[in-house]
């Protein structure tokens, strides 16, 4: 060990505040790995060429936009207290990287070009 002490940035923070916080976190990390998930088991092996990933996307949608609330609603009240927010998140994990592959933008901007 370094001699170095690391302060635990989420000390200070109401249990409440951080456990909707790290649920919000996890919502987002189960959302990333399905759509990983998705894309390995489905697009790939069924030829799926990105439909099957955005269409997870799209089904999980207001389940990532709730989560992405409740950490914005983190972010504003962290401010007001004078908690480092990307600290106590980086802290927890992170926020999950929800990007489709460029064959599921694919698959949804030629979906919606159909639906215009």
């Amino acid at each position: 060990m370094d001699g170095t002490y690391h302060v635990n940035p989420t000390i200070g923070v109401p249990q409440r505040t951080l456990a909707d916080l790290i649920l919000a976190l996890s919502t987002l990390r189960w959302v990333s790995d399905m759509l990983k998930d998705v894309r390995e088991q489905l697009d790939v092996k069924l030829g799926g060429n990105g439909r099957y990933e955005a269409e997870a996307l799209i089904n999980r949608a207001a389940d990532v936009e709730y989560a992405h609330k409740k950490v914005k609603r983190f972010r504003d009240l962290a401010a007001e207290k004078g908690v480092d927010a990307e600290a106590v998140i980086a802290h927890l994990g992170g926020i999950a990287d929800l990007t489709l592959s460029p064959k599921a933008e694919k698959w949804l901007s030629d979906e919606a070009m159909k639906g215009s």
